[in-house]
C-alpha cells in the first residue's frame, strides 16, 4: 500500500501540491512542470554552446522565460520553439537579443 501523501502550500504562490513522502520535487518546480535545468541542457546548451553563460532560463508555472543575449539572431526562433516543445511548457516568452549583424 502507497504511503499517504502530504499536502505542501507555497505561500508565496498559493500553489498546493501534494506529495510523497520520498517522492523528489517541490512547491515551485511540481513534477509535471518543467525545470530550469531541462529547458537549459535541451534548448541552451544545443543551440547556444558558446552563449550559454549569457542566456538566463526562468521558470514560473510552465511559463519559461529566456533573455540575454546571443550570437546567432537567426537561432531566436528557435529557441522559442524548441523551448515549447519540453514537456510541461506552457508559454515561452522570448527576449533573447542578438548584436546587429552588417
Amino acid at each position: 500500500m502507497p504511503p499517504d501523501p502530504f499536502v505542501v502550500a507555497d505561500v508565496m504562490t498559493t500553489k498546493v501540491v501534494a506529495v510523497l513522502p520520498g517522492a523528489v520535487g517541490s512547491a515551485h518546480d511540481p513534477p509535471d512542470r518543467p525545470g530550469r535545468a531541462e529547458v537549459r541542457s535541451e534548448v541552451v546548451g544545443h543551440l547556444f554552446p558558446l552563449s550559454a553563460g549569457q542566456i538566463h532560463v526562468r521558470v514560473d508555472a510552465g511559463v519559461v522565460t529566456l533573455s540575454g543575449e546571443v550570437r546567432d539572431r537567426a537561432r531566436i526562433p528557435l529557441a522559442a520553439r524548441l523551448a515549447r516543445a519540453v514537456e510541461g511548457v506552457v508559454d515561452v516568452r522570448c527576449a533573447l537579443t542578438a548584436p546587429d549583424q552588417e
